[in-house]
């Protein structure tokens, strides 16, 4: 959490304003309304606090005509998902991580002061969808 505040902040200034963008990648394990299983506490904590950063920066930036949203790229096929040592019932959920790209990519194109703040899952690169919180 404190890594994207203090990334973010020591950028701001080489944002274009207005008009500029920041995302910030997250999670749906950070999302309240969606956590129907429990588990990984930490990561999820961490994860629903980057989301409450990036709402308390898209109000922030709002005067300056920058842009915040809070992208999920998806359930990725990546060495930190570790699909191997997730069950067999759950590695079906996972992803390459070019979709996962493409989804991100459009969702950063989608970003508008309109949807500042906004929670987006990246779908793939299928259409974005909004996550809940």
């Amino acid at each position: 959490v404190v890594g994207v505040v203090r990334v973010s902040k020591a950028l701001e200034s080489s944002v274009k304003a207005p008009g500029g963008k920041i995302a910030i990648i997250s999670s749906l394990m950070g999302s309240c309304g969606d956590n129907g299983s429990g588990g990984f506490l930490p990561y999820r904590v961490s994860k629903a606090a980057v989301n409450m950063a990036g709402v308390t920066m898209a109000c922030d930036l709002k005067e300056k005509g920058i842009a915040v949203g809070l992208i999920h790229p998806g359930m990725l096929q990546t060495n930190f998902g570790n699909l191997q040592e997730a069950p067999k019932s759950k590695q079906k959920h996972f992803r390459p991580v070019e979709p996962g790209c493409a989804g991100v990519v459009q969702a950063i194109d989608a970003l508008t002061m309109e949807t500042t703040g906004s929670f987006i899952h990246g779908n793939y690169g299928n259409g974005l969808k909004p996550c809940p919180w």
